[in-house]
């Protein structure tokens, strides 16, 4: 199963986005920006307006007041999440990558 995490990256208005698999380090970190649109850098977002990776952002925040240590993932067409950390450790990871 694969779960994502979303944290605040370094520059105003980006966030980044990363998925675990079954590894301990992530398997990818896409980089989303909240201008008047949301962008994602990722392949999937290159060709469409939408990916997977918005519809994550946005039910993150919409639904869950951008909280920091929520894992994220897709089961059939629904989003379901869990807190996996406090907002100390979820930096510690991203910083690693």
């Amino acid at each position: 199963m694969e779960y994502y995490f979303i944290a605040h990256a370094k520059n105003k208005n980006s966030y980044e986005i990363a998925k675990f698999s079954e590894y301990k380090e992530p398997d990818s970190v896409w980089t989303l920006r909240d201008e008047k649109r949301i962008v994602c850098d990722c392949p999937g977002a290159w060709r469409r307006r939408t990916c997977r990776h918005m519809k994550l952002f946005n039910f993150w925040k919409k639904n869950l007041d951008s909280q920091i240590g929520m894992a994220l993932w897709f089961d059939g067409d629904d989003i379901e999440y869990k807190r996996m950390f406090d907002f100390k450790q979820v930096n510690t990871l991203l910083e690693a990558v």
